[in-house]
């Protein structure tokens, strides 16, 4: 596995994997919209490649993990974990969302430091959905 920044043309492969990995219904024409207008436009975002393939991706910023999604079927094989120490990298403490029920992402954080912070309810979530947050010292 490789790792490189990503670029304006990956926004249709960066969709593609937050689709299949996502818990919410896909929506295609607003990943794509969301990956070029917001996500390229005001994180840095990194790319796992494999085979030539992208299998994978962590946005981050400031104080804050964005996004880190790992396409299914390369899950459970150290790339997360390389995303995440990349991400991390600086040395610097971030905070990252994730869904409540979201149960594989809640195990990968903690096994890996990260402390739970809070529990929402949903009501400010766009979708209605209970989060948490988790925090990292660096």
């Amino acid at each position: 596995m490789s790792l490189r920044p990503a670029r304006a043309e990956d926004a249709v492969a960066l969709s593609d994997i937050h689709r299949r990995v996502a818990l919410l219904p896909p929506e295609p024409a607003e990943d794509l919209r969301f990956m070029r207008e917001t996500l390229l436009a005001t994180t840095s975002v990194w790319v796992a490649e494999a085979d030539g393939a992208m299998i994978g991706y962590v946005a981050f910023d400031g104080g804050w993990i964005r996004h880190l999604m790992v396409h299914p079927d390369h899950q459970g094989q150290g790339h997360g974990a390389r995303l995440l120490a990349h991400a991390m990298a600086d040395g610097r403490a971030r905070q990252l969302w994730t869904y409540a029920r979201n149960a594989r992402a809640r195990r990968f954080y903690e096994a890996h430091g990260w402390v739970l912070a809070e529990v929402t309810d949903g009501r400010e979530d766009a979708h209605g959905e209970a989060e948490v947050r988790y925090v990292s010292q660096g």
